[in-house]
């Protein structure tokens, strides 16, 4: 609807996404250290639902790149390194296993949501589909990052430093 052409806008929102991410990745850990988990994941998530929602009203291109690129940064407060974080400090036991089955249902819940949306985009527009992506964000995201991030609970085991990280007896 902006009168560009599909290849532009293709290769453009995921650059514009990818280069924030990275220009933001050790910026956005460093907040994670200074402020913890809950106030990153509601900073991120915030900020993500914002940027969708006004995604939707963009009157021009450079606003809705403008925005991808905002999502990019939040991205960096809210992502796969807070989710890390945050399965690590809640599963002392087998936190290996617990991020490949949580990043494997992102994945299907994304394979699953990426169809709808692209659906809803054929038959409605893509502010239709932007709009729907801000909604399920809004009512999800939001309050389990206000809710479900709290303390971990205590551990029950220490885990002991590996034998490659222990000094020499020599």
């Amino acid at each position: 609807s902006y009168d560009i052409e599909q290849a532009h806008v293709t290769a453009l929102m995921p650059t514009c996404f990818a280069v924030s991410m990275v220009a933001m990745a050790i910026p956005g850990s460093l907040f994670i250290e200074r402020f913890g988990l809950r106030r990153s994941f509601i900073f991120g998530w915030l900020g993500i639902c914002v940027c969708t929602c006004a995604q939707v009203v963009c009157t021009s291109f450079l606003q809705l790149l403008l925005l991808h690129s905002a999502i990019g940064v939040c991205k960096c407060f809210a992502g796969d390194v807070a989710f890390i974080a945050f399965i690590n400090a809640w599963f002392h036991e087998q936190t290996s296993s617990a991020i490949a089955i949580c990043f494997a249902a992102v994945g299907a819940g994304a394979a699953t949501w990426t169809l709808l949306a692209a659906r809803l985009a054929s038959d409605f527009g893509w502010r239709a589909a932007l709009a729907a992506v801000a909604a399920v964000q809004c009512t999800v995201a939001l309050p389990l990052a206000a809710l479900c991030v709290r303390d971990p609970p205590p551990s029950r085991l220490v885990r002991q430093p590996s034998r490659v990280a222990r000094p020499s007896a020599r």
